[in-house]
């Protein structure tokens, strides 16, 4: 990992994200946008004497997430030369037009970072916004918005990072996190619901997470491998959904439910 402004390397610790996580994930993003030949329009473009300062503004009313990503994107670019003030703080909703942070330093390392730190501070607060509406939704009520693993690749931990700027929950960050038996396991298993909790069970490594659910009275009945909760709507939890898998050897299989 690159020597980082201690500042920033704070900023992101105090986030509760790894350093080496966040600089690995902006080294590959700088490295995707700027190219073997560097930015060549604002190299052509603008001089090297040129100072100047940017003002990383919302556009629509929402929640923050990625501030301290930013910050590491700006620092890799202009490393001791380009400086963040911070206008806001992740987790905190903003209106449209509001000033997030502002960048000061050569401009030619300001325009060549700040598309790769508005992506990963745009992706990441739409993710904080969507969560935190499903949390407003159901406040008071005792639920709380849990997210999965459907993450994008290599994205998971700074995209679950947004969800708890939302204001949900983690669930599990990888399959080693916990035990979490699908249709998919009990059809690949032979279609013994007991067999695989009690194969789960005996595994050494495994940690055993139950939770109950007595607010789904009306599918009690159902057969507990094949009952998904599942949102439908913001207000309330509608429905019990259940989905099938069929396996045989030589033969591909799909999913259709939630997966955590």
């Amino acid at each position: 990992m690159r020597p980082v402004d201690p500042s920033v390397r704070a900023i992101v610790e105090s986030a509760r994200l790894a350093p080496w996580l966040v600089d690995d994930v902006v080294s590959r993003a700088l490295v995707e946008d700027i190219g073997a030949e560097g930015d060549v329009t604002t190299l052509a473009t603008v001089p090297g004497i040129l100072m100047g300062r940017a003002d990383l503004a919302s556009r629509a009313a929402g929640v923050v997430a990625g501030l301290p990503v930013a910050a590491w994107v700006f620092d890799s670019v202009g490393p001791g030369r380009v400086r963040m003030e911070f206008g806001s703080i992740d987790g905190a909703t903003v209106e449209p037009g509001e000033i997030l942070a502002t960048v000061r330093g050569p401009v030619r390392d300001l325009l060549t970072a700040e598309r790769t730190a508005l992506n990963l501070l745009g992706h990441l607060s739409g993710i904080a916004t969507l969560t935190r509406r499903w949390v407003d939704a159901v406040a008071g009520t005792g639920v709380q918005i849990r997210d999965t693993r459907k993450t994008l690749p290599g994205l998971r931990t700074l995209e679950k990072y947004a969800v708890r700027c939302g204001g949900g929950v983690n669930h599990r960050m990888s399959l080693s996190d916990a035990a979490l038996i699908k249709d998919n396991h009990v059809a690949a298993a032979g279609g013994v619901v007991t067999r695989s909790i009690g194969s789960a069970r005996n595994t050494p490594t495994c940690r055993w997470r139950s939770r109950s659910t007595p607010s789904l009275r009306p599918v009690k009945s159902s057969t507990p491998a094949r009952i998904w909760c599942c949102w439908t709507t913001c207000r309330r939890t509608r429905c019990a959904r259940s989905s099938r898998m069929s396996a045989s050897p030589g033969r591909g299989s799909s999913s259709k439910h939630p997966e955590g």
